[in-house]
């Protein structure tokens, strides 16, 4: 809900997590809200099958609290990997960059290119090749 500004405006909703009630702020819209609250206790309610003390009153704040260290790890897996491939789309930007093509199709190799001798095919298979293989890593990590 933007106002005049063109800022979001926040606004309380309640949720229910892990039996709980809690009030939050947010500027997220509603629906998205309540996607993460559910998401959340599917989560937790999958703790509980797997473990039956995450059921109890205090197992389920334990359940929430592991929940909260276990997302907070793979957003910190997910940084990683966007940080490596930022860097590396970094670097095959400079390498396609450095390709400007003379009077022939070769390309002139500056100082620049991160990948001095490689033609621009080599390059760009190069590119295709790290997009296939965080591909497939991304498939390993769902299954």
């Amino acid at each position: 809900m933007p106002n005049i500004a063109g800022k979001t405006e926040k606004h309380r909703v309640t949720l229910r997590v892990a039996g709980r009630f809690l009030t939050v702020l947010t500027d997220l819209p509603d629906e998205r809200v309540r996607t993460i609250e559910g998401r959340i206790n599917a989560r937790l309610g999958e703790m509980a099958k797997a473990n039956p003390r995450l059921a109890t009153h205090d197992g389920r704040l334990d359940a929430a609290l592991l929940l909260a260290v276990d997302l907070l790890s793979e957003a910190d897996e997910q940084a990683e990997r966007i940080g490596a491939m930022e860097g590396e789309l970094r670097r095959a930007r400079r390498a396609l960059g450095g390709m400007q093509t003379t009077g022939s199709d070769a390309p002139a190799h500056s100082g620049m290119s991160a990948y001095p001798g490689m033609s621009r095919e080599e390059k760009l298979e190069r590119i295709r090749a790290l997009l296939r293989a965080e591909k497939e890593r991304k498939q390993e990590g769902r299954a």
